[in-house]
């Protein structure tokens, strides 16, 4: 892993400064545009001719958790987080179809009064996991064939992208597949990926991947988990058949991890073994939509909101057997101008108190709770998550004042699959403004109230989850990209 990040840091890192220094660079909001029309056949116009992306994100935290301290006696002692995320990144033009993109991250902290977990790993102090970290976090070669280039009938070709490097991958709803991205650093992968996009609509991808670049960054022990792995994701747009937005999904997750790497921890009987008897398969479907109740009124239409999925995750490769459980998740509740209220219903499920479903790529924080009490790895009694939420988006027709508005809370009540164990309740809540096209703020708060009886679960096998105690955190961010 070394060696790439070296030669990315020297080769792209080279690109990253013509494009710095290139009077055609574009300012541009987000992620790269795509870039299918453009078949230039002049390699220094597609180095230099490219867009930049920088986006600063400073950030503060407060974290009160009222778990015991690592060493001596107590509860931990409250954690002051103000950290600064720095990226900048470069999208080279198309070069025959072919192109490159790279972003370089720094992470600084403002103030040290948390455990970071890595350099700053106060021990009396509640967790923040964001460390300071100078790194390469994307670089990838991507090809997309300009329109034309194999003859007509073939411009299907087109909607093909393959790409080769250090990349993130996002499907669906983060449930299985995530960037982490809440945190200061986040999640990407290191592989090969291709992904064709349908006529009608949806995708089909696949991605091989070799490592995981967690978002413990590349200065921990646990920054980097070799695996070989297998992400297959279908997605199709039913939309010409039931008349309104509906999505079905079908996957298959296939992960064999590495010996002893110390980032995979799995639960239960597995927690004290070699890494790679957590390998494992996951199999599932997945249906999505919404359906207008009065379609001629556009946006402003009271409509149903639905989703339902099943999966089913068993042993693979070296997977110990043990390795078998189910995930179910339903949604179902309704939107009309702007504000939208659902129902949630998850299951993570237990082999018998001996295994729960493992999700270790999941953004669990967007499922799960702000909190961040439930983690990625499900103690092994695993969890059920009954949760309400509601999202008011103000109209631009309130004026400019509240227009790019929107609040968010969510009430989650927690239990395990098997022994009938009660975990906690949480509370979340977000306020965020989008001030101009670049700028935005957020100020979010979220409180977890753990229950005694989780205490069973929070002593058992594998790591000390805390389920038992009581955590609040707060945060105020702003977020600028150009």
């Amino acid at each position: 892993m070394a060696k790439f990040k070296v030669l990315t840091m020297g080769a792209l890192g080279a690109l990253g400064a013509a494009a710095l220094l290139s009077g055609s660079a574009q300012a541009e909001v987000g992620p790269p545009r795509e870039r299918a029309q453009y078949s230039g056949t002049n390699l220094l116009d597609a180095v230099t001719g490219g867009d930049v992306y920088l986006e600063l994100r400073p950030r503060y935290e407060f974290v009160s958790d009222d778990s015991p301290k690592r060493a001596g006696s107590g509860s931990l002692e409250d954690a002051n987080a103000f950290t600064l995320r720095s990226v900048l990144g470069y999208e080279t033009g198309r070069y025959y179809g072919f192109g490159g993109f790279w972003k370089i991250l720094n992470v600084s902290h403002i103030s040290n009064d948390f455990n970071d977990g890595v350099g700053n790993a106060d021990s009396r102090r509640a967790t923040v996991v964001d460390p300071e970290t100078t790194q390469t976090q994307e670089a990838f070669l991507s090809y997309k064939a300009p329109e034309g280039v194999y003859g007509t009938g073939l411009d299907y070709l087109t909607n093909l992208e393959l790409r080769f490097g250090r990349q993130a991958i996002t499907l669906q709803n983060h449930r299985w597949v995530g960037n982490i991205v809440w945190r200061q650093t986040w999640l990407v992968y290191d592989g090969f990926s291709a992904n064709y996009t349908l006529p009608y609509g949806g995708h089909l991808f696949y991605s091989y991947i070799y490592n995981a670049n967690t978002a413990a960054t590349t200065n921990s022990p646990n920054g980097d988990l070799g695996l070989d792995g297998h992400i297959i994701n279908a997605e199709f747009a039913l939309d010409r058949w039931t008349g309104a937005p509906t999505t079905l999904t079908g996957y298959g997750y296939l992960f064999d991890y590495d010996n002893n790497q110390g980032a995979v921890e799995v639960t239960g009987d597995l927690f004290d073994q070699a890494s790679s008897r957590a390998s494992n398969k996951t199999f599932g479907v997945r249906l999505a939509g919404e359906y207008p109740f009065a379609p001629g009124r556009g946006p402003q239409a009271l409509k149903l909101v639905y989703t339902g999925e099943y999966a089913n995750q068993s042993d693979y490769a070296n997977g110990s057997g043990v390795v078998d459980a189910n995930y179910i998740y339903g949604r179902l509740g309704f939107e009309w101008s702007g504000v939208q209220l659902t129902g949630n219903y998850e299951i993570l499920g237990s082999n018998n108190g001996k295994y729960a479903l493992h999700t270790q790529f999941a953004t669990a924080f967007a499922m799960n709770g702000w909190a961040d009490r439930i983690p990625n790895n499900t103690p092994a009694t695993g969890l059920v998550d009954a949760w309400i939420e509601a999202k008011a988006a103000a109209p631009a027709s309130w004026g400019p004042a509240l227009s790019g508005t929107t609040l968010y809370a969510r009430f989650h009540d927690f239990s395990s699959d098997a022994q009938s164990i009660h975990y906690g309740r949480e509370f979340d809540l977000r306020l965020t403004k989008q001030l101009t096209e670049q700028l935005g703020l957020l100020v979010q708060y979220a409180a977890y109230w753990g229950d005694s009886e989780a205490t069973a679960a929070a002593v058992g096998p594998g790591p000390n989850f805390n389920l038992d105690q009581d955590i609040q955190k707060a945060w105020v961010m702003a977020t600028y990209k150009f």
